[in-house]
């Protein structure tokens, strides 16, 4: 018992967290793959993270990010895409993989202090344009997340300040329009303090119609500046009018762009 003892110190002192798993295997058509844990104030003292099964999901609580008394159960679970908060998302976007909901929870009083770090396995994430998604129950609405790609991880890594959420990783739907592809193109939209958009898939001068997929809101700007130049992003816009399109706060978004002729 006492070498028992000495090895789980030294595991938690290499670790600087304590990992309690409880899996609850269902059968495979089920939707509901759970990972569970339970963690003490001490166990989060230098941080700690929890991963799904087969570790598609992981979620990280750092330093100081989170107050609770006497337990904390973290709970990943994937959620059915027939669920009414993931229809409202599927109108306009095509879901790659499932849905995964985190939730934070706390027999006694819990204060959330910090975000929450995420990452969510998928290839090629960076090429293929794919945005995350979250569903912020503030508002009633889902919204964009800014997100890091590692490549040799084959990771999207992001954050959320939030105690609970639904995160979604998809590919905005072409319309079911008379216009070609080559008609419009879609992609992430940032925005920066200038009063002219940036971009690089039209000609200097160009004016551009800005649709937000999502809520159907648009807002139309001439493009006076090359850029963005970072993979999956195709605009960057004046900071007035992105906050016509979105919250500021998300710093960036999924965005069909239409050139005006």
């Amino acid at each position: 018992m006492r070498l028992w003892t000495k090895i789980k110190h030294v595991i938690l002192g290499l670790l600087l967290a304590v990992f309690v798993f409880c899996f609850n295997f269902i059968p495979v058509w089920a939707i509901n793959i759970k990972a569970v844990a339970v963690l003490k104030p001490q166990d989060v003292r230098f941080g700690a993270m929890v991963t799904s099964p087969k570790k598609v999901l992981r979620l990280g609580i750092p330093k100081d990010a989170v107050a609770f008394k006497k337990k904390l159960q973290i709970e990943l679970s994937q959620i059915s895409a027939h669920a009414q908060k993931v229809k409202k998302l599927t109108k306009n976007y095509k879901l790659v993989g499932n849905v995964w909901r985190y939730t934070l929870s706390s027999p006694s009083e819990l204060a959330l202090q910090g975000e929450i770090w995420l990452s969510l396995t998928r290839r090629q994430a960076d090429s293929r344009g794919y945005a995350i998604m979250f569903w912020n129950d503030t508002i009633g609405e889902w919204q964009d997340v800014s997100y890091v790609y590692n490549q040799e991880e084959q990771q999207m890594h992001f954050s959320v300040n939030a105690s609970n959420a639904l995160i979604a990783v998809v590919l905005p739907k072409q319309k079911e329009k008379q216009k070609t592809k080559a008609d419009y193109f879609t992609g992430s939209a940032s925005w920066y303090e200038a009063t002219g958009a940036a971009m690089n898939l039209v000609p200097l001068g160009s004016r551009v119609l800005v649709e937000n997929p999502l809520t159907g809101q648009k807002i139309k700007v001439r493009i006076t500046s090359t850029g963005p130049f970072i993979p999956g992003r195709i605009i960057d816009l004046p900071s007035a009018k992105f906050a016509k399109l979105a919250n500021l706060s998300q710093g960036i978004m999924t965005v069909n762009v239409y050139p005006i002729k």
